[in-house]
């Protein structure tokens, strides 16, 4: 059998788009309950996280975002650090609320972040499969490619909304530990942290947590 030229393109074109319609079929989960369980079943076992994140802030009045590096430490049931390295910045929140441990001149404003601390603790939960939370506290929709799972949380709660419209969640196969955070403000600003080396339950966490350098 002969193939004219333009026979030879429309078999290629043909071949392509089955190539992208079979990749845009293949992701970990279709409905979001199921990426909720999936997530829920790897996490559950989870006692703590430590891992380095990069934070690039996006200022809708500013071209060039500003963008920072730190380490980020979990530890159950809801206690999480963050520090920031330049600036050195560490937040700290765990039963008592949140505390600002190297910034003293700072803790008059705690009080102003309250709203804050709670969404931030309540997100917590989802390092530990609690979903049911989120799905409480927040409107839920997913997606999902061949390695990742993105949770985009809507707050239910004005006073949350008030601060941010939107929270995306994503987390990456196989294990499903959290790879990415990013937070759009209801003033327009958006916040986008990036987690490496991670780190699930062994010492690094509590070693960050109380302030020790850990051993490279």
């Amino acid at each position: 059998m002969r193939f004219s030229a333009r026979g030879a393109w429309r078999l290629v074109l043909s071949a392509l788009c089955l190539l992208r319609a079979s990749t845009g079929l293949a992701q970990l989960c279709a409905a979001p309950e199921r990426c909720l369980e999936l997530i829920e079943a790897q996490q559950r076992q989870t006692r703590s996280l430590a891992a380095r994140f990069t934070q690039t802030k996006h200022l809708s009045l500013m071209n060039d975002p500003l963008i920072n590096h730190g380490r980020f430490a979990f530890r159950m049931p809801d206690t999480v650090l963050w520090e920031m390295e330049d600036p050195s910045f560490i937040i700290r929140i765990d039963h008592n609320g949140l505390s600002l441990p190297n910034r003293p001149d700072l803790q008059g404003e705690v009080q102003a972040m309250a709203p804050l601390t709670t969404m931030l603790r309540e997100m917590s939960s989802v390092f530990t499969g609690a979903t049911t939370v989120l799905r409480e506290r927040f409107v839920v929709t997913t997606e999902s490619t061949d390695t990742e799972i993105t949770l985009h949380l809507q707050p239910r709660q004005a006073e949350w909304a008030r601060m941010f419209s939107a929270v995306d969640l994503t987390f990456r196969a196989p294990d499903f530990v959290i790879a990415r955070l990013q937070m759009q403000e209801s003033i327009g600003d958006r916040l986008v942290i990036d987690f490496t080396e991670m780190h699930r339950n062994d010492n690094t966490a509590e070693l960050w947590l109380a302030g020790a350098t850990p051993k490279p």
